[in-house]
């Protein structure tokens, strides 16, 4: 017996690819359209008629801080635009959207696989769209969406 909740999320932090961002997030609307998306750019373009299209929680944050390596001024912003989405959406889990992941199928959760496990997700129909790596010419065939919960 596998107890499947959708009790989820979406954090997609974006910049400057409004095209990426847009097909990102419609294709995941294609097999996911009653989960809460919450998009946040950091500080570059505005994506506000996109999240209006795709029903999307929207908010502009003018504090650039990227994602790579983040110094420790950048991990308390980060931390504290985690805590507004988790307080926002009010789910217990959220997944970590990026432009550059491909959505294909409905994401299921099941309740009674450890967190941290990588079959927490039992369906996850992800797959990125860009090669992992600037080196890489080889595109993952599936990847574990990173979950985050409080």
């Amino acid at each position: 017996i596998r107890n499947i909740m959708n009790k989820f999320a979406v954090y997609h932090q974006c910049f400057n690819n409004p095209k990426a961002t847009e097909f990102a997030i419609s294709k995941f609307r294609e097999f996911n359209p009653d989960v809460s998306y919450y998009l946040i750019s950091d500080g570059g373009d505005d994506f506000k008629e996109i999240a209006e299209k795709y029903n999307c929680i929207y908010v502009y944050d003018k504090r650039n801080i990227g994602l790579n390596y983040l110094p420790y001024e950048s991990v308390k912003i980060l931390i504290e635009r985690i805590t507004n989405f988790f307080n926002t959406v009010n789910t217990e889990y959220g997944l970590y959207m990026e432009d550059d992941v491909l959505c294909t199928n409905k994401i299921e959760i099941s309740t009674q696989i450890p967190m941290g496990s990588p079959t927490h997700i039992v369906r996850s129909g992800i797959n990125r769209v860009a090669p992992p790596s600037p080196n890489s010419a080889e595109e993952s065939p599936e990847i574990v969406p990173m979950l985050i919960s409080l």
